[in-house]
């Protein structure tokens, strides 16, 4: 669980990503999802999909 929030926070303060609240998800363009998961391809999990256990 820690460190699933330690990599949601790191997404957060990168430029290009933003947080959709009635979704409860990290949102971004196409083209920062490509630019983030080459070059973390463990971040893609929490790209544009819901965060199950966020609240």
């Amino acid at each position: 669980m820690r460190t699933m929030w330690s990599t949601i926070q790191t997404l957060w303060k990168k430029n290009g990503f933003g947080w959709d609240d009635n979704l409860k998800m990290i949102t971004c363009d196409a083209k920062t999802y490509r630019e983030g998961v080459m070059a973390h391809r463990k971040h893609a999990e929490f790209l544009n999909k819901k965060i199950e256990m966020y609240d």
